[in-house]
């Protein structure tokens, strides 16, 4: 997400890819409710992994970060996928 913590600025991607495509959005938790932010990228990347995971699946993925920490966060999303399996 952006700075400002949504997904938006992937609807023209969203819509240039198709129908057919599947395209998710995270946000910043605090966008959905939750009562504070995680404490570091590695606990933010846990939670959006268990958001994916428990809606997508073992299904392949495509993962795009937006921006510095975008990119990072990103990283670190794969890094826990891989490491499980």
């Amino acid at each position: 997400y952006d700075l400002h913590g949504g997904a938006f600025r992937f609807k023209r991607l969203a819509e240039a890819l198709g129908a057919d495509q599947e395209v998710w959005g995270l946000d910043n938790p605090l966008l959905a409710g939750e009562a504070a932010m995680p404490s570091s990228i590695v606990d933010l990347a846990a939670l959006h992994v268990a958001d994916l995971s428990s809606q997508w699946g073992e299904r392949p993925v495509h993962l795009v970060g937006y921006s510095g920490s975008g990119t990072y966060l990103v990283a670190e999303m794969v890094r826990q996928l891989l490491a499980s399996g």
